[in-house]
């Protein structure tokens, strides 16, 4: 049996190398990611969400660093690079972006992954300034629609 550390490393490397799928076999079936986003996604959101990031972004790379076990809590810190050679398409939040070439370097951005039954069971990724997906959005130059009623 894999360590806690091991198996987070072992999903974020499969994550990266497009193995989305088998990715998804390490979370719980209640899997929650909770982040910069505007509410927690499911399981099978945050695998579609990063088939559309790997996809547009085939040298993803989390290069992960600081990683700390404690019971059932892994920490770790991520740096986030990747390169826009494909086109980004992630219709839950109204994207659609043909490849820009541009390269991707996200702030140092802390991640708590919580285990259970040696499963993936949530990871909650910190806020941090121009990180997160809108942080990722800006740098290959996606402007979001402004949803109906939102203060400007």
């Amino acid at each position: 049996m894999l360590s806690h550390g091991d198996l987070v490393k072992k999903v974020f490397v499969l994550i990266e190398t497009g193995y989305i799928k088998q990715a998804g076999a390490s979370l719980t079936e209640d899997f929650e990611y909770i982040g910069p986003l505007p509410e927690p996604i499911r399981k099978n959101q945050f695998l579609n969400l990063h088939q559309a990031l790997v996809s547009a972004l085939p040298d993803w790379s989390y290069n992960i660093r600081m990683l700390q076990e404690e019971d059932d809590t892994v920490s770790l810190r991520t740096h986030i690079t990747g390169t826009h050679t494909q086109e980004l398409h992630i219709p839950s939040m109204g994207v659609h972006s043909p490849a820009t070439g541009r390269r991707i370097v996200m702030p140092l951005e802390p991640i708590e992954v919580k285990i259970r039954e040696n499963r993936i069971a949530s990871i909650t990724v910190g806020r941090v300034r121009n990180g997160g997906v809108m942080g990722l959005l800006e740098q290959i130059g996606v402007e979001l629609p402004i949803p109906a009623g939102a203060a400007v």
